[in-house]
């Protein structure tokens, strides 16, 4: 199979492949972390919707309680991940092309200004929250 040429840009190159590979890895780490910090979202979006004069008080309770029984009387643990297809489409689709970004901005700094690694990943990154 064939790689994506590398593109020359102030007379050296960027190594597409390397961008490409770094996008692809920011996507798929999206879904394990996606898949641990769901459930504390879904604990969280309860607490701040739920209708109460006084929002704290049993708060946490009652939002596991509500979320656990999802509307019947039996304890429903996979409720928790109520709503995980559309929060893992949102985090790969952002996340890959995010992390494609950070690392050609990186390669961008550092073959335009011969600054080190560390300097280039820390232009790279807060570049690419940019793009």
């Amino acid at each position: 199979h064939t790689h994506p040429p590398p593109m020359s840009h102030g007379g050296e190159e960027i190594d597409v492949k390397e961008c490409i590979y770094k996008g692809l890895i920011g996507a798929i780490g999206a879904i394990p972390a996606t898949l641990c910090a769901h459930p504390f979202d879904v604990i969280k979006i309860r607490l701040q919707t739920r209708p109460s004069s006084t929002p704290w008080t049993g708060g946490i309770r009652s939002a596991l309680q509500s979320i656990a029984r999802d509307g019947s009387s039996k304890f429903n643990p996979l409720a928790f991940f109520n709503g995980t297809s559309a929060a893992l489409q949102q985090k790969v689709i952002t996340r890959g092309p995010m992390f494609l970004a950070s690392e050609l901005c990186t390669q961008l700094v550092q073959t335009n200004t011969g600054a080190s690694l560390t300097a280039s990943k820390f232009c790279g990154s807060f570049g690419s929250g940019f793009l």
